[in-house]
């Protein structure tokens, strides 16, 4: 969303597809990305606190909301 853009700096054709993990900062709590894993192979969302790597910038702190998007074919 743009939200999404605007915060990292990254366009939707350089994120759609990839993995939340390559925005991962160098302090992120690891157990923070399994968190995220779990989520979305049990088709539910989740909150929590990472650093994100943003484009062009140094990283930041930011509480990510995340929800997995299904497809009705799925």
């Amino acid at each position: 969303n743009e939200g999404f853009i605007r915060l990292t700096g990254y366009s939707q054709k350089e994120v759609l597809g990839r993995s939340i993990h390559f925005l991962k900062g160098a302090e992120t709590d690891p157990n923070a990305l399994l968190k995220i894993d779990e989520a979305f192979e049990n088709h539910q969302s989740t909150t929590l606190e990472i650093q994100i790597q943003k484009k062009n910038n140094p990283p930041i702190w930011t509480t990510l909301s995340v929800a997995p998007v299904w497809e009705a074919n799925r």
